[in-house]
């Protein structure tokens, strides 16, 4: 019975770290010149400038790819490498505040959702910045906007 229970949690072991280290060299390729390379990018249609942070699921936590400034009518492109792209987050700038305002955190499915809940989506992913809330009224508020697919 000892054995046997030896034999299972060895095997189980050898498993996890075949596992682990298949994953692990799958990563890899992106940054040594292997194949894979999410893109995400965003469109700016609006006519206010904004920041965008692109977020990929990184095994355990959410890791972001850095902070970019996208001009009105402009866009911007990340490249994820092999990280699955799991959403964006944002500032907008409101001339009339002079002030940064939050836009609304959108998984990589165009719905509102926090990063850290996220679902990944080993694909490539196009959003474009767009007024969720109160559309025609002139002010801006921290959630008005946010992206949509």
């Amino acid at each position: 019975m000892k054995r046997s229970i030896k034999t299972s949690c060895l095997m189980m072991l050898g498993i996890f770290i075949m596992l682990t280290a298949g994953y692990w060299s799958h990563q890899d390729k992106a940054y040594a010149g292997g194949g894979i390379n999410y893109q995400v990018t965003i469109h700016n249609p609006t006519k206010l400038t904004c920041k965008v942070t692109v977020w990929v699921d990184k095994v355990t936590t959410a890791g972001n790819m850095g902070e970019k400034t996208i001009s009105p009518g402009g866009s911007a492109t990340w490249g994820t490498g092999a990280w699955c792209p799991i959403g964006v987050t944002g500032k907008i700038y409101s001339s009339a505040d002079k002030a940064w305002l939050k836009m609304q955190d959108t998984n990589c499915y165009g719905k509102k959702q926090s990063m850290e809940w996220a679902p990944a989506c080993c694909w490539n992913t196009t959003m474009d910045v767009t007024r969720k809330v109160g559309v025609g009224y002139p002010n801006v508020r921290d959630d008005d906007y946010g992206f949509s697919k």
